[in-house]
């Protein structure tokens, strides 16, 4: 039977508990260390007028077409021509979604009376409970930071019984045991087929299996989501923002892209033959020519099988190098990536990441991306006044929760590109 929840309140388990998720402490630290993303680009604060908030929504101006200036051989003809619809630039704004997602710890009422008087096992439970909530929260941060804001996490390759081979086998890692699924018909999302927890996951081959039967309407193509992600606003990561060659810009975050598709929805480079090493180093040469602007790239994101072929390729051993990256707000963060030099200029990182397509990769320039959030951290359990302890709805027991509010904006798209790696090339994977 269900009942109104109410607060809960104890101060000695509030004290012990904010030993592991204070100011300064662990929650601040978790968030990185599943993908390094997050870490290497900047943040924008809510706080700054810079950036305006409107609900659900950030703005953030854009200068888009527009001539640099009317010019002529005669004042007149100058005149006339900076009086021409086109000839000023167009002030636009994208408007970058903020997406909110909510953990949820607890504890039942047996545990809690039976450690009442032992510190740490009373608190002990309610610790991995609330680690596992933000491991799986992390998760799909994660995933959302290559994807495309539309919530989707994978395909239906093939079906057989109670399992599902997914269309892209890379797509594994955004799964795990115990998550609940929807799967929609892919002709029309807003019709579902089945919703489904899964209860194993095949890494290697893309395979889930589930609590059930797969329904006798999910075809191949179907499109797998989160429970209760359809429809709702999620955070539009990488290959939004950086549209592949088999995409155009199209209208995006309130702006139409397809005016000016590389400046606007980044650079496409597919790579058709030859070795991977080859397509890394045109990669600036391509984009300086489709964009007119000099790039700054320092970093290359990509799959670990890719970073594989990339030093068989360069028959030697990529060094992994220890990066700290500074945040006034909670200190000093660090991830791992490897160090090469394509360009003779300066060394290039290169980013491994379970989340990105094996046959993708990301050319990206860091400075040109913000993560937006209202709070100092990614993820908080603490709502200004206290932890949030309630009663469970459903019986004696407690539960905290904890928020993630964050949206991801790249300002200037063309400074960045995607490299589509086709099986005609030596460094395809299969």
């Amino acid at each position: 039977m269900s009942q109104a929840q109410t607060q809960y309140n104890d101060n000695k388990l509030q004290k012990v508990y904010k030993e592991f998720y204070d100011e300064s402490g662990r929650v601040r630290e978790m968030e990185y260390d599943i993908d390094p993303f997050l870490t290497m680009i900047g943040r924008g604060s809510m706080k700054d007028y810079e950036y305006i908030v409107s609900g659900k929504y950030v703005v953030v101006p854009l200068r888009n077409g527009g001539r640099l200036g009317s010019q002529s051989k005669t004042f007149s003809d100058a005149q006339a021509d900076s009086q021409e619809d086109d000839a000023a630039p167009d002030y636009e704004a994208w408007h970058v979604k903020l997406d909110k997602e909510t953990v949820v710890g607890s504890v039942d009422i047996q545990t809690m009376h039976a450690a009442r008087d032992k510190r740490g096992s009373f608190v002990k439970p309610l610790l991995e409970s609330t680690n596992r909530s933000i491991d799986t929260l992390k998760l799909k941060r994660s995933a959302q930071i290559y994807r495309d804001g539309t919530g989707q996490i994978g395909k239906v390759g093939a079906k057989s019984g109670a399992t599902i081979t997914l269309m892209n086998k890379w797509d594994a890692p955004l799964f795990y045991r115990g998550a609940r699924i929807e799967i929609r018909d892919a002709a029309a999302l807003g019709t579902l087929h089945q919703t489904a927890r899964v209860i194993g996951v095949n890494r290697k081959s893309g395979v889930l299996t589930l609590n059930a039967n797969v329904a006798a309407a999910v075809a191949a193509t179907d499109v797998l989501y989160y429970k209760g992600d359809y429809g709702k606003l999620t955070v539009t990561g990488l290959s939004g923002w950086i549209r592949n060659s088999a995409q155009d810009g199209g209208s995006f975050m309130n702006i139409d892209r397809t005016v000016d598709d590389a400046r606007l929805a980044g650079v496409k480079i597919p790579v058709t033959g030859g070795d991977l090493r080859d397509a890394l180093i045109e990669c600036q040469s391509e984009m300086a020519v489709q964009t007119g602007m000099h790039p700054k790239l320092d970093c290359f994101i990509m799959h670990p099988f890719m970073v594989r072929n990339l030093a068989k390729e360069m028959k030697t051993t990529l060094q992994l190098v220890r990066r700290t990256q500074s945040d006034s707000k909670i200190g000093d963060v660090s991830y791992n990536s490897y160090e090469v030099n394509f360009f003779n200029e300066k060394s290039v990182e290169v980013v491994q990441s379970l989340f990105v397509d094996a046959n993708t990769i990301y050319a990206v320039d860091k400075s040109t991306w913000q993560r937006f959030q209202y709070t100092d951290e990614m993820i908080t359990f603490d709502s200004g006044d206290g932890l949030p302890f309630l009663r469970k709805a459903t019986d004696d027991g407690i539960e905290v929760r904890g928020y993630s509010f964050m949206g991801i904006a790249c300002p200037t798209p063309g400074k960045n590109a995607i490299i589509t790696v086709g099986s005609g090339s030596s460094a395809h994977v299969d």
